[in-house]
């Protein structure tokens, strides 16, 4: 139970931690085999690319589970307290809905990718492994927006009464 905690509290940093090492290392050694030996890598970039892709898609659920985003509250702001409340909820369902349309739509193209069986040039990749990062981005913004609702659920209740 411990561990599906951490895990629930620590996974983006985990993922966007592990991408940030791979990326780290990759681009250290080409430029030292670059300056070194006179030539690098052909394939770090694409895979630093990759990584750099995957780590964008992964911030969105780690800034959701966390509430960091950049929000304009200044509505917020200047409604009665009473209030406040329904629009934070009208703005997490609102949520639930952008990205669950986003996780269907990254789907669709990632299919739509993977059939086509473009590659990419300098690796061999099918490019749907690229868009797959959409899917994955989209789906953990999903599940870390309705976990959000989830717990903040007997908190609302508590200011209601």
């Amino acid at each position: 139970m411990k561990a599906l905690k951490w895990v629930d509290l620590h996974f983006e940093e985990l993922v966007l931690t592990v991408f940030l090492i791979i990326l780290s290392v990759l681009i250290t050694v080409n430029v030292v085999l670059r300056y070194i030996l006179g030539s690098g890598l052909t394939w770090s970039e694409a895979v630093c690319r990759y990584c750099l892709v995957y780590s964008t898609f992964f911030t969105i659920g780690h800034w959701i589970r966390r509430s960091s985003g950049i929000s304009v509250d200044f509505v917020l702001q200047i409604v009665p307290h009473s209030v406040n409340s329904l629009f934070c909820w009208i703005v997490r369902v609102m949520q639930i809905l952008f990205f669950g349309f986003l996780f269907i739509s990254s789907i669709r193209v990632f299919c739509s990718v993977y059939a086509s069986g473009t590659t990419d040039g300098t690796m061999g990749f099918n490019m749907a492994y690229i868009y797959l990062a959409c899917v994955f981005g989209f789906l953990d913004a999903l599940i870390r927006s309705i976990q959000v609702i989830i717990l903040n659920l007997p908190m609302m209740r508590h200011k209601e009464a």
